[in-house]
Parts: C-alpha cells; structure tokens; sequence
C-alpha cells in the first residue's frame, strides 16, 4: 500500500521530475489520514474532507442502482461530472481530479465513448475522447475514469505548449511522469473508496518476449518513482497487450507537433 510504501522509502515520493525545464517537479505527498496523494494541479482549490462514512456506506452507494445507471449513460464530461461530484466529499483524488481539469482547454468538447473491448483504455487528446470498456463493473469503471481524467488535469500540458515545441526525449519524459501519477491516482482512489470488487492496480509490461503483469502498490514499497517510469517505459499501453507504449508516445508526438501551433493557441502556459 502507498502507506507503507512511503514509510520504507520516503525519499522516492519527493521529486517526480529530473529537473527538466520544461516539466514542473511534481510531489507526491501523502496523507496519513486517508490513502491521497497531493496531486500537482493547477488550482488549488481544495477543502478538507470527511473521512466519516464507512467502507460498507461508501460500497452501497457506489454500488447502488441508480449511481450506477447514471455512470453508465454518461457521454460527455460534463455528465461525468456531474455523477462523480457525488463522490467528491468522499475522495481528495478524486475532487482534486475534478478541479483539475477545469483548467483542460476546449473541456466541453471533451466526449466519453463506451466500447466492448476497446483497443486501450487511455484518453486521446488528438479527439478529445475517454474511452471506457462496457464490460467492466462500477469500480474499475471508476478506476479506468480517474486514470483518464489525470491526463486531462496533468499540469504537463501546459507544460507541453510553450514558445517552443519539446524534442521527442523530452516529450517522452513527460509523458512517461504523467503515466506514473495516473496510476497512482488509481491506486489512491481505490484506497480511499474501499473498493472491493476491483483488483490491485496493475500494468503490463513487454520485457523482450516475456510480459508479466506488475502490482503497483508492490512495486513502490520495494522501489522508486524513477524506476517505475523506467518500468512504463517497456509497458504496454494501459488496457492493450498489443500496443506499446514507445509506440503510442510516438504517435501521440506525431499529433503534438501537427497541431501544436493551433493547440498552444489555447492552452495558457
């Protein structure tokens, strides 16, 4: 668990970055009172939270009928939203995610696609699209939703749109620090919401001909924040076994710099 991770190696939660210009240096700071982590976002907008409800309280809610009728029906953000606001008081992640991505340039073109099966479970900029596998229950929908709308809140992009475009290294860095704070915006959702019926976070990694899955919180108590990125650097992209993630930072940079000039018209750095 974070907790623990933090405890056995509290110098691994302190920089997310190695001093690259372009990229902020994020802090990963966890709360002893719950399972949060301090997300590096543009606003600050936060409060405190009741941490009051049960995990049984938390599991009928999110469980019952109707949350689970209207998460289903959801196709565009601001529908999201308005379903996940219910949550909020329950999850520092989870409204720091939503104030977040208030920030995110063009949001209420942002649409959610439903798919059986999709091809990756990651959000594409380039369409403004969140994808989420029908298949799923409401716990690892809510998980895949988190993982996803980090990218939208991810200071990052910003950063990606200054007065002069980044080259390919520097755009995979970034990328690969914003796949690491994503996962662990899953990780900490699921702690702080007492999911049950969702297992550990996970991504699969491409080690020459040998994939194997990696738990996260397993990961962090015994390793760094530099060596997970290492790590995703040979994942596959999350939900896909056949796509990898050299090849999807590649196409995303191909997008980049194809619509940088229209995209950093928008953005605010």
């Amino acid at each position: 668990m974070l907790k623990q991770a933090v405890a056995s190696n509290p110098d691994a939660f302190v920089s997310f970055s190695e001093g690259m210009a372009t990229v902020d240096k994020f802090e990963l700071i966890y709360d002893s009172m719950t399972s949060a982590c301090a997300l590096p976002l543009a606003s600050q907008e936060f409060v405190s939270f009741s941490q009051g409800m049960s995990n049984v309280d938390k599991f009928e809610l999110i469980h019952s009928a109707g949350f689970v009728h209207k998460m289903g029906n959801i196709t565009s953000f601001a529908q999201a939203a308005e379903v996940l606001a219910q949550l909020s008081q329950l999850s520092d992640t989870l409204c720091r995610l939503l104030t977040g991505v208030k920030s995110y340039p063009s949001l209420n073109l942002v649409s959610v696609e439903w798919k059986q099966s999709p091809e990756h479970k990651e959000f594409c900029a380039h369409q403004n699209l969140l994808q989420l596998d029908s298949h799923l229950n409401i716990e690892e929908t809510l998980l895949d939703l988190c993982h996803q709308l980090y990218h939208l809140a991810n200071p990052c992009i910003n950063r990606l749109y200054g007065k002069e475009k980044l080259d390919l290294e520097n755009f995979k860095d970034t990328m690969l620090w914003s796949e690491a704070a994503a996962l662990i915006c899953e990780t900490a959702l699921r702690h702080e919401l007492g999911f049950l019926d969702s297992s550990p976070v996970q991504f699969l990694v491409q080690d020459k001909n040998e994939k194997y899955y990696v738990d996260l919180d397993q990961f962090l108590v015994k390793s760094n924040l530099e060596e997970l990125c290492k790590l995703l650097a040979k994942s596959m992209v999350r939900g896909s076994s056949s796509i990898t993630m050299s090849e999807w930072i590649a196409t995303a940079y191909e997008s980049y710099i194809r619509t940088f000039k229209q995209r950093s018209g928008l953005i605010k750095v």
